[in-house]
């Protein structure tokens, strides 16, 4: 029988508000139910697991959008209230609706000694938007990775009914309770700042011959997401939603449950950002008996610009390197797991240190002291994206 051992869970929220209107006490907001990210047609291969799992059920509702409705509608939020009206019902006084939109789906194994690693990532949003106007008005992206250990190489079957128990079962990890908990601390305001948003990320030739081909289609979508949100967590600031090649013309491209399909509209930012996946470096660190140890790097170019006078306050390359170690029993290593959290770890610290920056982390990351200053820059701009 296969058993499963050393589950742990990685949760990251950010709230991140657009734009803003006249401060109402306890505004309705209706609930428009689960949406993917992106055209009906790719749906199938963007999120295979998830689309495999949202069945129609006898009524003819999708399993997991009236999973979701049972959760969600039976909670009381402080900072507004939900109801069920259905999308096109417009409410008088507050037009708004919140749809929980899934932006990425990945599921991967790797095998470590007689072990089996496998790591389910979802990213999702809980997405504000007018009905009236098609426009969004708040964001609040949610990064969900669950991992967990099995004896035996797990099946497809077995896969697939880990990510179904992560949206439907009762393990300690499930994406649409972390939902619910999230919203509790959304508290709509009259006014925001300037806004924020990653609106370019590419990936040079060298690093993408790391990245397997399995992960390199959703690799800008995944580096948008993950600093989006660890930018908005770690600096308590707005941060506009990235969607590549789902936003033409600023328009984000939903497709619901229930078959509603529509774009909606995305604010053009007061600060881009604009990330390049520069490459992967891996070096022996140290070996013996035992084993390796080895020291795996990630490469990033970040560039922060007000397209508006074409100013730049950041422009620089920023790195991050993490040690795996390797036991003599393993025969055999994946390189891509330990690289991706180099990556992960690199853009929530960078966020972090534009929170906080010192010259040190400066030096150590940037390569000198003085680049300090562009972290300071940064900071000041987010404080102005409050």
């Amino acid at each position: 029988m296969m058993r499963r051992a050393g589950t742990r869970i990685v949760l990251s929220l950010a709230l991140l508000t657009i734009t803003g209107g006249a401060a109402i006490a306890r505004p309705v907001i209706q609930f428009a139910g689960f949406a993917y990210s992106g055209a009906f047609n790719n749906i199938p291969n963007a999120y295979p697991y998830t689309d495999a799992v949202n069945v129609k059920t006898k009524n003819g509702e999708r399993l997991l959008d009236r999973a979701l409705n049972q959760r969600i509608l039976k909670q009381r939020f402080d900072g507004f209230r939900l109801t069920d009206a259905s999308l096109g019902r417009i409410h008088s006084n507050y037009p708004i609706a919140l749809a929980f939109v899934l932006t990425r789906e990945n599921v991967s194994t790797e095998q470590i000694g007689s072990a089996y690693k496998v790591v389910v990532t979802l990213s999702a949003q809980a997405l504000l938007f007018n009905e009236k106007t098609k426009e969004v008005t708040a964001d609040y992206p949610l990064g969900f990775q669950y991992v967990d250990l099995f004896t035996k190489k797990p099946t497809q079957d077995t896969l697939q009914n880990l990510v179904r128990a992560l949206y439907l079962g009762h393990l300690r990890a499930n994406i649409f309770r972390e939902f619910v908990k999230r919203l509790r601390k959304v508290h709509l305001q009259a006014h925001y700042g300037n806004t924020i948003r990653v609106t370019d990320v590419s990936i040079r030739p060298l690093a993408k011959s790391v990245i397997p081909a399995a992960h390199l289609a959703g690799m800008k979508t995944f580096m948008a997401d993950q600093f989006s949100a660890d930018l908005s967590v770690r600096n308590r600031v707005p941060v506009l939603p990235y969607m590549a090649g789902e936003a033409i013309g600023n328009a984000i491209a939903l497709r619901f449950a229930n078959g509603e399909a529509f774009n909606l509209v995305l604010p053009k930012p007061d600060y881009d950002v604009r990330l390049t996946l520069a490459g992967f470096k891996k070096i022996l660190y140290r070996q013996g008996s035992w084993g390796a140890s080895w020291l795996y790097g990630a490469f990033v170019h970040v560039a922060v610009v007000e397209p508006l006078s074409g100013h730049v306050y950041m422009n620089g390359m920023v790195k991050q390197a993490a040690i795996k170690i390797v036991p003599a029993s393993q025969k055999t290593v994946s390189n891509w797991p330990a690289f991706s959290e180099t990556l992960s770890n690199l853009l929530d610290q960078l966020s972090l240190a534009i929170a906080h920056p010192t010259h040190h982390w400066a030096r150590v990351h940037m390569g000198r002291g003085r680049d300090f200053r562009q972290l300071s820059a940064v900071n000041k701009v987010v404080h102005l994206c409050r």
